[in-house]
């Protein structure tokens, strides 16, 4: 019978070598600390049954780890094993992964259990949020937070799931933790995933600094303060709110980051630039910046923004001297709180600490922003990454400069998570479905404009090429045409969709192709830099399939492909994506191709099951390639297959291929604003108000908190 995970655990605090239940035994990692445990429930094993049949894994090792591991298994102890386990294989009983439930609710329900126990009224907090927004604060340690907790939350799914899957259901397995400062918290999530948690040592979360930062930063701070000591105070203030315009003419407003999508004018190209032809200022206003890691910059790309007189330019090395000191400068404002902590909070002074290294953090980025945006007059920053927590500090930054910051859903969004939380002053999102999950998210967002899907511009133009492509398809005896959508994969198995998991539809589709002679195929990956390691384990069928002329894979680019998704679909008679990344699909189904959804993951609890299960989402490959079959064989039987169109609406209220037009005037209006000496809220009002007046007062939402 299985002992509750309560019990076990009381029994297992008091008494855990000659707990009978304890096996298996699970640690996190096999380092000296723990195997200082580890050594007492083998020990006590060997004496009481005179075996080493005792379970024991673990999920990595150090060097010391490992050494002990090895000794331990020269005197005899054998059963000593890695959890080998993939990411998208650790079920609930109900068949949800795992994994995405964590992503989706229970990091968000922990971090809430964390911020009311130890967060509230924390006085490293409080200085912080007297010094910038409040909301925001509260925001980036949130997500700070989640990254944490994630790992963790996770490894207890596993070891909850493992015991099931090798057959040790009769007893609570017991999982040894380096304790964190969210120890409590996590024990709880554990005792309700039948889980005993228990402890070994101390594990340091904290930011990774590094020693060649922190060693350039004594020598800056060193030099700074000989050179310039009456200025300590000056440098680690705020910009004013007010900063005189001293842009030269034609000199920077509007700034927007390279995210790797392209640098193009050109609108029926993935491109980060495509709002940019819609926004009524004069082009030597907008500034793309990157920084040095970003190595995919077309330099063709580059000549043609110059030609255009739009600027190029690098953000690295923007009052680095001046940032590091102000952190360290910063850091010696911290110590009396600290010192304060150890003297009156000792129990408190890990979660201060980690808090201090957090905001030593946001005030490393804020002063780089800070001087960036000084430097080129940036009024008004458009960034698609608003789910990032670095990008809260550069929100902060251009907001105290009297600034706007801008952000826009660039992918789908369909559960509130903390993840995907943000503190801009306005939001374009593709319609007004999306502002009850930001609601529920945490976010704090002034203006939520929708839109409608940014890159519907492209439908039109893509058209004539995706009619070639199916020309040249059905010239080589294609009759029906199948576009199918990857997703990202990572190289450990363990924390997200594997290669060998991805490889595998491309085997299937690949098959189908070579067994069916009126088949076409159109292959549409995420990552074209990694298309490659997807393709090698098929790479015998792939030249078979290539050879016949029915197979076409799209792959110029490096970070993403050069064309968009609707020009795959358009050229196909169904659209297959993965129902963990819809948002290529979404493209595909509002372009108007019929569209379905491979859940091989485990999502039971995503909306798009409402759309029906064996219509638009179907489990596993077989289900799904027989659906696609009868439709070609008779459409009038399976009427609604790849039907979105009661979802269509919702998704895009619009529908008309002005998505970026309304951003480009939107953000027009902003700047023209800002440029005018008009205060930052004058000028978000008065383009709320000019938005409404044209689209109506349902697409600006306030979700402030």
């Amino acid at each position: 019978m299985r002992l509750s995970a309560s019990r076990v655990c009381s029994q297992a605090i008091f008494n855990p070598v000659s707990l009978e239940t304890t096996r298996p035994i699970f640690v996190d990692k096999l380092t000296v600390g723990s195997w200082r445990v580890l050594l007492g429930f083998l020990v006590t094993s060997w004496l009481r049954d005179k075996s080493d049949d005792i379970k024991l894994y673990y999920f990595d090792a150090s060097p010391g780890g490992e050494f002990l591991l090895e000794l331990a298994r020269w005197t005899g102890f054998k059963s000593i094993k890695p959890v080998d386990f993939s990411w998208v294989d650790v079920r609930r009983p109900d068949g949800s992964c795992a994994g995405a439930c964590v992503v989706a609710s229970e990091s968000a329900q922990v971090c809430d259990a964390v911020w009311a126990a130890v967060f509230e009224g924390n006085p490293v907090i409080s200085r912080y949020q007297r010094r910038f927004d409040p909301n925001r604060i509260v925001v980036f340690l949130e997500k700070c937070l989640v990254q944490e907790l994630a790992a963790d939350l996770l490894l207890i799914n596993v070891v909850s799931w493992y015991g099931t899957a090798t057959g040790n259901e009769e007893v609570s397995p017991v999982f040894l933790m380096a304790r964190t400062q969210w120890f409590r918290q996590l024990e709880k999530y554990a005792i309700d995933r039948g889980v005993c948690l228990q402890s070994y040592g101390w594990r340091w979360s904290l930011p990774s600094i590094g020693f060649r930062t922190l060693r350039r930063a004594g020598v800056v701070f060193a030099a700074q303060l000989f050179k310039r000591w009456k200025h300590v105070k000056t440098l680690v203030k705020k910009p004013p709110a007010t900063a005189p315009n001293s842009r030269p003419a034609g000199h920077g407003l509007i700034a927007l980051p390279f995210e790797g999508r392209g640098l193009s004018l050109d609108l029926s190209k993935r491109t980060d630039l495509f709002w940019i032809p819609f926004v009524k200022s004069a082009p030597e206003d907008v500034v793309v910046y990157f920084s040095s890691r970003d190595n995919a910059v077309n330099q063709e790309e580059l000549a043609v923004l110059g030609d255009a007189s739009i600027r190029v330019v690098s953000k690295e090395g923007v009052g680095r001297g001046e940032g590091i000191f102000g952190v360290v400068a910063e850091a010696l404002k911290l110590m009396p709180l600290l010192i304060r902590s150890v003297l009156l909070r000792p129990r408190n002074f890990e979660v201060d600490l980690w808090i201090a290294f957090q905001m030593l953090s946001f005030v490393r980025n804020y002063n780089h922003w800070s001087r960036f945006f000084h430097d080129f007059n940036v009024k008004v920053n458009v960034d698609s990454t608003g789910c990032e927590k670095e990008r809260l500090p550069a929100d902060q930054a251009i907001v105290d400069l009297g600034g706007v910051c801008v952000s826009y859903q660039f992918w789908a969004e369909w559960y509130p998570a903390i993840v995907r939380a943000k503190a801009v002053d306005v939001h374009f999102a593709f319609s007004p479905l999306s502002a009850e999950g930001e609601r529920r998210s945490g976010s704090d967002i002034g203006q939520f404009v929708a839109v409608g899907y940014i890159r519907d511009h492209a439908f039109s133009r893509v058209r004539v090429r995706s009619d070639q492509l199916r020309r040249h398809l059905e010239n080589k005896g294609a009759r029906f045409i199948v576009c199918f959508f990857d997703e990202s994969f990572t190289e450990d198995k363990r924390y997200g969709l594997s290669l060998e998991s991805q490889a595998a539809h491309y085997e299937f589709l690949l098959a189908r192709l070579l067994e069916d002679r009126e088949l076409g195929l159109v292959f549409k990956p995420k990552r074209p830099a990694t298309l490659h390691w997807l393709l090698e384990p098929c790479s015998s069928l792939l030249s078979v399939a290539l050879a016949t002329g029915r197979c076409f894979i799209f792959k110029d680019g490096v970070r993403a492909t050069v064309n968009l998704p609707c020009e795959a679909s358009q050229a196909s008679d169904f659209a297959i994506g993965l129902l963990w990344g819809t948002s290529v699909s979404i493209e595909s189904a509002l372009a108007g191709t019929r569209t379905v959804l491979l859940d091989r993951e485990g999502l039971p609890f995503h909306p798009m099951y409402e759309l029906g299960k064996g219509r638009v989402v179907f489990q596993d490959w077989d289900s799904l390639w027989d659906a696609l079959n009868a439709y070609r064989r008779d459409p009038a039987t399976v009427p609604d297959l790849g039907d979105w169109s009661p979802l269509l609406t919702r998704l895009d209220p619009f529908r008309d291929g002005r998505a970026a037009e309304r951003i480009g005037m939107y953000v027009s209006w902003l700047a023209k604003g800002l440029e005018l000496g008009l205060s930052r809220e004058e000028t978000m009002e008065l383009a709320r108000q000019r938005y409404v007046a044209i689209w109506g007062r349902d697409k600006v939402v306030q979700l402030r908190r």
